[in-house]
């Protein structure tokens, strides 16, 4: 019966760890942007259109100490920014992701 409530016990621990790591890696995915309709033009970090998930993106933004944000295009990934500048709300399709600080 013992060995039965600590196979219960630590089922449950690493059930509650896999738990927090899916929170963090939400968290530090997402919870790390402000959303702005339109785009910034020019200032491209790398290749625009590189990047085939969010994740990824953001993954790339999170990881370069140059890049300021990202933005969308129709729902899709497009572009790493190195700064922000020459801002147009009236971008049709693109949303930009600026990273908080």
């Amino acid at each position: 019966m013992a060995e039965q409530t600590t196979k219960m016990i630590m089922i449950g621990a690493v059930l509650l760890v896999g738990v927090i790591l899916i929170g963090l890696a939400y968290w530090l995915l997402s919870g790390n942007y402000t959303e702005m309709p339109g785009d910034f033009h020019g200032n491209d970090i790398g290749l625009c259109g590189s990047y085939a998930t969010i994740a990824e993106i953001q993954k790339a933004c999170n990881t370069d100490p140059m890049c300021k944000g990202y933005s969308t295009k129709y729902d899709v990934p497009h572009c790493l920014k190195s700064k922000l500048e020459d801002y147009s709300a009236d971008a049709p399709g693109h949303m930009f992701y600026k990273k908080k600080l």
